[in-house]
């Protein structure tokens, strides 16, 4: 485990539990999904401040991939991760089923934004050259497969597909006490969140979860583990 990362992980451990606190509260108030998040929007960046960090990572792993013609990101929330991925390519593309998402997202310069499906998207086959979806298929229980498909027709042949790469911590005293306390305080969020009406409950995954996804989808993939300023395993996918 890089000292990077446990350097981070104190500032880590209180950004979940400021987010817990949030989500809670948002959860009480919201009466549908999009509306949470809709919600949410005018908090997501001052709650979430550890992933301008995953940000800045996961756009050096794209920028090793190469320069793009296209970039797709599929959910890009209040746009963290398009900031900086969308100086890697010509034409950048921000896909999110949230209104209010979206107008964040706006606020940081960034244009060329549609409301949609993440499984399916409004563009064309073959029409991008890499599609990313980061912080967001742990939020689709039993349909990343679904978006999987989609990332592939969309896709030119050669194209990229890169799943969001994971945060290896599991050696870490700090993050492991946030776990233990997150199977504690997880029964309480779920009832806050049936109360408005919000169903979702997403199953933990181990490392390796999405290469058998991208694989049915027709991918041929790669699973590597990177040391950037956090450790991380890295799936990404190629269309033949």
């Amino acid at each position: 485990m890089s000292k990077a990362f446990k350097r981070g992980s104190i500032p880590a451990l209180m950004d979940s539990f400021r987010a817990l606190a949030r989500l809670l509260w948002h959860g009480l108030r919201a009466g549908s999904t999009r509306e949470f998040y809709d919600e949410f929007s005018r908090h997501y960046d001052g709650v979430f401040t550890e992933q301008k960090t995953y940000a800045r990572d996961t756009a050096q792993l794209v920028a090793e991939l190469g320069h793009f013609g296209r970039i797709v990101e599929a959910g890009c929330g209040t746009g963290v991760f398009s900031a900086e991925l969308q100086p890697l390519c010509q034409t950048f593309i921000g896909i999110d089923f949230s209104a209010g998402q979206l107008s964040r997202a706006r606020e940081k310069g960034l244009e060329d934004l549609v409301r949609g499906d993440i499984t399916a998207m409004p563009l064309a086959d073959g029409s991008a050259d890499l599609v990313c979806s980061l912080g967001v298929l742990r939020h689709l229980p039993d349909r990343e497969g679904e978006y999987f498909r989609e990332a592939y027709r969309v896709l030119r042949p050669g194209g990229w597909c890169l799943a969001e790469p994971i945060p290896i911590a599991v050696d870490d005293f700090a993050l492991r006490g946030a776990y233990r306390l997150s199977r504690i305080l997880a029964p309480v969020y779920n009832a806050f969140m049936r109360m408005r009406g919000l169903d979702e409950n997403v199953p933990v995954r181990d490392d390796g979860f999405w290469a058998p996804a991208m694989k049915r989808a027709g991918f041929v993939v790669e699973v590597s583990e990177r040391q950037l300023t956090w450790d991380y395993v890295v799936v990404v996918g190629r269309k033949p």
